[in-house]
């Protein structure tokens, strides 16, 4: 596990990279649950329909900041409901 001010720190990293990237809509990142295996738990709320692409690139974003500090994170995702 890491510490919490470590945990802030990463993920407005990771937002500010995902607000950096110019995305089609918005997407916010909270704090999670980890499961198990997982050093930190990440919720993803993606503001448009799942579009696998997109899902992609922002998972790439995400990792790469991860992949900086040597973690593995759990991520919830949320998607916009089209109904």
């Amino acid at each position: 596990m890491i510490k919490q001010k470590i945990l802030v720190d990463l993920i407005q990293e990771i937002q500010n990279n995902l607000n950096k990237a110019n995305l089609p809509c918005n997407v916010k990142v909270d704090i999670g649950k980890a499961i198990e295996g997982a050093d930190i738990g990440l919720k993803v709320y993606v503001d448009c329909k799942r579009n696998w692409k997109l899902h992609d690139h922002i998972n790439s974003i995400i990792q790469e900041v991860l992949e900086k500090e040597d973690l593995i994170a759990f991520i919830d995702w949320h998607y916009k409901n089209n109904e």
